[in-house]
């Protein structure tokens, strides 16, 4: 079921802007004013000539990814021209992961950012643990370099855009952020594919033993 426009273009509501003709340049902005599919955003300069068509994408916590097209109108103002449809976290088959550390690092220059536990990955993303310390170096929409090497795999080093980093809640529960990867190559990404699947198998026989 889709949400109704007005519940995903909120002013204040952050969202991403992918461009059709660029899917791995993809800018973080914040709603400004909406006036029916119309919307004006605040946070950059809205990269792409006006009518050129995108994907706008909005993260609802605790529940999916939504997308839909759109079209830029102006340099601070674009169009929704489809409706919302959910994108399911589980698009891309994942598995937890436990006593991998990865390193992440600003992109494009390289300064350390944090060393963190990887808690889950798949050939879309991977989820990560954070610390006070680690929330206030990360942020949405910043992109970073991921190195880490999971068991039965050799070592991994991707580009990653952060969909959304949560600090550690007053409840003792540990904070988490989000990655997707960027510019994966089909080598890379089948690998990925085969680690996942392959951990699967090795958990399923161990589970039967």
């Amino acid at each position: 079921m889709s949400p109704r426009s007005g519940d995903l273009l909120d002013v204040g509501r952050q969202i991403h802007l992918v461009r059709n003709a660029a899917p791995h340049e993809v800018q973080l902005l914040t709603v400004e004013r909406v006036q029916k599919d119309l919307v004006w955003v605040v946070g950059a300069e809205l990269r792409g000539r006006p009518g050129e068509p995108v994907t706008l994408e909005c993260w609802l916590p605790d529940d999916a990814v939504y997308r839909a097209e759109g079209r830029i109108e102006a340099a601070c103002s674009l169009r929704r021209t489809g409706a919302w449809r959910r994108v399911q976290r589980r698009e891309h088959v994942r598995v937890a992961v436990r006593g991998v550390q990865v390193a992440l690092a600003d992109d494009p220059d390289g300064a350390p950012l944090a060393t963190v536990p990887l808690l889950d990955l798949s050939s879309g993303g991977a989820r990560v643990e954070v610390d006070a310390a680690a929330a206030r170096a990360l942020s949405p929409g910043a992109l970073v370099r991921c190195r880490f090497a999971p068991p039965h795999a050799g070592a991994f080093d991707m580009r990653a855009q952060l969909l959304r980093v949560r600090g550690p809640q007053g409840d003792g529960c540990a904070g988490s952020a989000a990655l997707r990867w960027l510019d994966l190559g089909s080598e890379v990404e089948a690998e990925l594919v085969r680690w996942v699947l392959g951990e699967q198998m090795r958990r399923a026989r161990r589970g039967r033993g």
